[in-house]
């Protein structure tokens, strides 16, 4: 996915992750730890919504990861 991908994307994601049906993950908050949850914290959802309200910037080209091969 690239950064135009995200864009285009950008308010589904915050959407999605605001009301944290993104990313997937069935069992209750509140029932117990698990190996390998994939919940976000209020502050990823927090940071994902601001990178929307601040324009999508791509950030430093030397903190990019490369894509997969």
């Amino acid at each position: 996915m690239t950064v135009q991908d995200l864009r285009q994307r950008a308010r589904l994601i915050v959407d999605a992750t605001g009301r944290h049906i993104m990313p997937p993950w069935l069992p209750e908050s509140n029932y117990g730890a698990f190996a390998g949850e994939r919940r976000l914290r209020s502050e990823e959802v927090e940071l994902i919504a601001r990178w929307l309200k601040d324009g999508m910037p791509e950030g430093d080209p030397p903190d990019r990861r490369a894509p997969p091969a």
